[in-house]
């Protein structure tokens, strides 16, 4: 019998692009799926994180712009599409993350962060499906999303975060609705509790308050956890393969919460 006739969980010589790809959770989405056999290119939103990107993956293709310019998805995809002239797999990773309490967050904040986190998801995956209802073939979008679209598991700084978020489950389902009859499904990955380096970084520049009051709050959620730990880029960058990979085919307009049980605990 050939053991290699049946392999659903592959992505080899699959073209996935993943935004966000330069820290955190896209980095480590964007490294296992290259080193499973995957054609990956990862969009960075300037050029110094571009530069970075290239020089920690130097075997995938690397992109430089802002996704939350008007025009700024449509461009990207072109030019993502150009490179290997198909793209099979979509995943929105790239989102704002500031910690802004709810009663100090203005218009441009909203309009910042919605900009990324919801319009320029939405416009990238536009550009993804109408490429893959041309070129007639079936596609994966795989959106992320957050735990804290289930529950608030941090006390303050994540209402338009997680509203844009709320947004993003909202049209996963629609999208996967949508485009089913094209053959494109859509499913989303909500994280909770992930520790990374970028994480750790930005918590750390904020101020040594700032900093412990992350750090509290990450140990309330390992607490909290089913399993006992928290999680890391790892944990995320394997179910995204399993959304990328035949294996998920039956599959399309869910919303995969990973996050150790947290909010199975919390809620």
């Amino acid at each position: 019998m050939n053991q290699d006739a049946y392999q659903p969980f592959s992505i080899v010589d699959k073209v996935v692009l993943v935004t966000g790809a330069s820290g955190g959770i896209g980095l480590g989405i964007a490294e296992r799926m290259a080193q499973v056999g995957a054609r990956v290119i990862g969009l960075a939103s300037t050029p110094g994180r571009a530069d970075q990107l290239a020089r920690r993956l130097p075997y995938i293709r690397v992109l430089s712009a802002d996704l939350g310019a008007k025009d700024g998805p449509a461009a990207i995809f072109e030019q993502a599409h150009r490179m290997y002239e198909r793209v099979d797999v979509l995943v929105n990773n790239a989102a704002l993350f500031p910690s802004l309490p709810f009663l100090h967050a203005d218009a441009d904040d909203y309009d910042r962060l919605f900009n990324v986190n919801l319009r320029g998801l939405a416009l990238l995956s536009r550009a993804f499906a109408m490429a893959c209802i041309a070129d007639k073939r079936p596609g994966k979008i795989i959106n992320v999303s957050s735990m804290e679209t289930v529950v608030a598991a941090l006390p303050e700084g994540l209402a338009p975060y997680s509203a844009s978020k709320g947004g993003v489950n909202s049209l996963t389902h629609t999208l996967a609705r949508e485009l089913g009859p094209h053959r494109i499904s859509v499913n989303a990955i909500a994280p909770g509790g992930i520790v990374h380096d970028e994480l750790v970084e930005r918590s750390r520049s904020l101020g040594e308050e700032a900093f412990a009051s992350v750090q509290a709050g990450l140990e309330q959620i390992k607490r909290r956890t089913n399993v006992g730990r928290l999680g890391n880029p790892d944990d995320i960058a394997s179910v995204a393969i399993f959304l990328a990979s035949a294996a998920s085919d039956y599959i399309s307009g869910q919303v995969i919460v990973v996050d150790g049980g947290t909010t199975k605990s919390l809620g």
